[in-house]
């Protein structure tokens, strides 16, 4: 039998935290051990959190801590800590996330919800993503943070009229969680 040890609650979010024999999962999910010797995935120390966003719906997350300038068109604030490497070129990134445009709050797109984790392949990222990608390089396994991102670097000067619907010129928030990620061997 698994030993199973109580810690008290992490982070903002409020989630009970379980260690058996090690390993760190949340709300009884199996621990994520006996993963192939090959798969380098680098999740360290992180809780799996699959359910349901850390917050409510009412927009993104008031966040006080320091604004780290990644870029002159992306910001970063840590909302919990992650643990270990930070992931680097062609690294991929296994992420959730919800985005909103700044200047009306509309939420566009959250991975939450749809109960599936996103894969980004940094230096491979569709256009689109090059903001979050460039919030992705600054975080380590287990992070998650609210990127601000500029329009230049988020859906341009058209924006996008199919899914997802994100007016011109949008400034955009994310809300992210790096999960973890596996490197390459390049």
């Amino acid at each position: 039998m698994d030993e199973v040890q109580q810690i008290g609650s992490v982070g903002q979010d409020g989630e009970t935290e379980i260690m058996v024999n090690g390993s760190s999962v949340t709300h009884g999910e199996p621990p994520q051990n006996g993963q192939d010797a090959e798969e380098e995935i680098v999740m360290e120390g992180s809780s799996f959190v699959q359910g349901g966003p850390p917050q409510d719906d009412n927009g993104p997350p008031k966040v006080d801590t320091k604004v780290e300038a990644i870029h002159e068109k992306v910001t970063k604030q840590v909302i919990k800590e992650g643990h270990g490497e930070k992931p680097s070129k062609y690294s991929t990134c296994f992420l959730h996330y919800r985005a909103w445009t700044e200047s009306t709050q509309h939420k566009f797109e959250d991975t939450w919800q749809e109960l599936q984790l996103t894969e980004v392949v940094l230096g491979k990222e569709k256009k689109e993503m090059a903001g979050l990608a460039l919030g992705l390089y600054s975080m380590k396994a287990g992070e998650r943070a609210l990127l601000h991102v500029g329009w230049e670097l988020g859906y341009g000067e058209e924006g996008s009229f199919s899914f997802p619907n994100v007016p011109p010129k949008a400034d955009i928030i994310y809300e992210v969680e790096l999960v973890g990620f596996d490197e390459t061997k390049e």
